[in-house]
């Protein structure tokens, strides 16, 4: 059976939503611990305001004012674009790929648009965790790293027997005035996740508890994993203190899809999306970053 790939070269609209919620949108780990600010356009300033002591007074006959400090932290998005061009032969591997997976006794192929299109998506959000957790100049960890504000703590190689210590040490770090707060959580590499779960099966103790309603947690707050980060890497803060812009959301990019063969010949399909995005925090000081000296 032969694949008539001008299917996508005439591709009109209609899936850019879709392409940019399973891009964007399609990280467990990045929905769990950032809380998302759409339509950021260029740049946002999110506004601190911090009111002093002393609101509580005894009665008199005077006004005794308490003051309050506003400061604002600018989060500006960065202008980023996917440029992709496969050739004829290449689309048909992919799509015909996309409909084995849905199994043998399965007549009904998907769209070969969705297919292709899908499988950018995938690609891009695995680069968009990577750059959002990883070692880049745009991560928010290498912000993290840089920033004085940042509480910081020097933790042992972690290893099967010593994970619960090592997270003690991040939790003891971690502000006590925020001890209720909500939102709470930790982030760390797949190792690490891994060595927490085995120590909590040899010691016995309840501190980390996971089953398949709650998922993994320690002390009772949620613990999320990602490959993306380096090794022995153990972050706490709040989903309401990291902050996740885009420009995007409510008003989809456009998806343009270029067939090259009636242009110059080549049997190739380019795909192009445009869009912006930027990681970061509102207080340094509600993170807590544990690693390695």
């Amino acid at each position: 059976m032969s694949l008539d790939v001008t299917t996508l070269a005439q591709y009109n609209g209609g899936y850019e939503q879709e392409f940019y919620t399973k891009f964007l949108l399609g990280s467990e780990v990045l929905n769990e611990v950032f809380t998302l600010l759409p339509n950021v356009k260029n740049s946002q300033n999110l506004s601190i305001m911090e009111v002093d002591a002393g609101v509580i007074q005894d009665a008199d006959c005077a006004f005794s004012p308490t003051g309050a400090t506003l400061t604002e932290k600018k989060v500006t998005v960065q202008d980023k674009k996917i440029n992709v061009e496969y050739c004829y032969k290449t689309l048909e591997q992919i799509y015909y790929s996309q409909f084995l997976q849905a199994g043998s006794n399965n007549t009904n192929s998907p769209e070969f648009n969705e297919a292709v299109l899908s499988e950018i998506a995938k690609r891009a959000n695995a680069e968009l965790v990577n750059n959002a957790l990883g070692t880049g100049a745009e991560s928010v960890v290498t912000e993290m790293a840089g920033d004085a504000e940042v509480v910081d703590v020097t933790i042992s190689a972690i290893t099967s027997t010593n994970a619960i210590e090592q997270f003690g040490l991040v939790y003891e770090a971690f502000p006590a005035e925020l001890e209720d707060a909500e939102g709470k959580f930790f982030l760390v590499d797949n190792a690490t996740f891994r060595a927490l779960k085995i120590n909590a099966i040899d010691t016995t103790v309840p501190q980390s508890l996971w089953d398949e309603k709650t998922g993994v947690t320690f002390l009772g707050i949620p613990v999320y994993q990602s490959g993306a980060l380096e090794a022995n890497t153990i972050i706490m803060s709040r989903k309401e203190n990291m902050i996740y812009a885009t420009d995007l959301v409510s008003d989809m990019e456009q998806v343009e899809v270029i067939d090259r063969m009636p242009v110059s010949g080549e049997p190739n399909i380019r795909f192009v999306a445009h869009f912006k995005y930027d990681f970061t925090y509102v207080f340094g000081s509600e993170i807590v970053l544990g690693q390695t000296a």
